[in-house]
Order: structure tokens, then sequence, then C-alpha cells
């Protein structure tokens, strides 16, 4: 967060680790998005002074798995964020605030820091309902503001990786219908790119013949080799 009045340049640094190899005790991990403002935006209104929360739309399990981490996201104003499996709550991530100067006035402001995690905590299997709930009260921790005093929006987010079972085929994991195969596979089967190859120079070869003959064309006559031949027209 930029607690100027400037523009500031920020640096992001990102460390990975890698194996070249996978190994044989790894885990096919699935990540799970889950977001009380569902497929859309992640934005949803925030309210001053006030205790409020917000549901996410529900996800039906197509997996089984174990669920081996989750990670919560809140905006100022969020106290905790529960994570729900068929209506009972399995993980709950709560923030930390903490207070940091503010260089738009003399007194320090608190701000989340971090938020709690949650590691190997259940277990999915097919036809499981998740959905995630996230709570806020202003009253308690101030709401963030734009610069005309307005509210800005908050959000409720959870990031969830499932460790698929390796016992049990499944299908990628998504809320939404999956494309049936005659609808989404066609164009990529091997023999469309040498047919539109095809489509393509015949029609172009059309194009040119008639470009060079349009003056014949014209007078009702067509030349084949040597020939010329009375249009059927």
């Amino acid at each position: 967060m930029n607690m100027r009045h400037e523009r500031q340049k920020i640096v992001f640094t990102t460390t990975y680790e890698f194996s070249p190899v996978v190994p044989k005790h790894a885990d096919l991990v699935e990540p799970l998005w889950v977001d009380v403002g569902g497929c859309g935006t992640s934005d949803v209104p925030s309210e001053l002074n006030a205790s409020f929360n917000f549901s996410s739309p529900s996800w039906t399990s197509n997996l089984s798995g174990r669920m081996i981490f989750a990670g919560g996201h809140l905006h100022d104003g969020g106290t905790h964020l529960q994570l729900l499996k068929n209506g009972e709550v399995v993980c709950e991530t709560i923030p930390t605030y903490h207070n940091f100067s503010s260089h738009m006035s003399s007194k320090e402001e608190e701000h989340i820091k971090s938020i709690s995690t949650c590691s190997d905590f259940a277990e999915t299997h097919p036809g499981d309902d998740w959905t995630i709930k996230a709570f806020y009260n202003t009253s308690l921790y101030a709401p963030m503001q734009r610069m005309d005093g307005s509210l800005e929006p908050v959000m409720g987010i959870s990031l969830v990786y499932i460790a698929v079972s390796k016992s049990a085929p499944h299908e990628p994991s998504s809320s939404l219908p999956a494309a049936s195969p005659k609808h989404c596979n066609w164009l990529f089967r091997s023999n469309i790119i040498p047919l539109a190859i095809c489509v393509v120079l015949v029609t172009g070869l059309i194009a040119f013949w008639g470009y060079q003959n349009r003056q014949t064309l014209r007078e009702g006559r067509i030349y084949l080799g040597s020939k010329s031949v009375k249009a059927p027209w």
C-alpha cells in the first residue's frame, strides 16, 4: 500500500524452487480459487461502522483428495474468513493487524500485515459442497478509503490446494460445466489444418485467375489454355 500522496516505484521479487524430475512421493495438486465475488470481479461493497459478511457461490467437488493448504485474503476491516465443507467450518484464516506510520498524517494507521493459513485440514470427495464466508467489522478496524473519502470495495478469497488421490481418476476441477468434446476438440483434429490450407489456396487461385481474366469474363468468353470458348452465361 502506498502511504504517500506521490506515486512510488515498487519491485516484487519472487524466488522459485523446482525439481528437474518429479519425485516419487510428490502429489498431483489441483488449485481451487474460492471468491465471494464468484467468477466475476472480486470486489464487493464495504460499509462504514458496521458488521457484515459475504458468502461465495458454492463449488461442488468432482475429485477426491486431501486439502493440504488454504490461504485467505481480506481487506482492512476483515476479522476472519471461513472455508466450509457441506456447511461445516473446516478452516478459518485470521488476519493480523499492525500499526503503520502514515506520511499523510502524524498518526499511525492500522492495516492488515498478514493472515493465517491452514494445512492438511480436510478431505474432499465428489459431491462435497465447498464455499467461503468473509467477515468484516469496520467499527473494530477502519476500512480503506479513497482520496475523496469514499470507501474502497472489500474482498474475500481463499486459495486452496488439493492433493488429488492417486487411486481415483478425476476430471479437471472447475465450478463450470465442461464443454462437450464435439464442441471444443474438432478444431484440433489432425485433418482440419491441411483442409483449411487447401481451402485458402484454392480460393486464392480462383481470385487470381478471375483478376487475370476480368476483361474476357466481361466479354462472355473464357480462355482454356490456347482456346477461347463461349461462356455458358
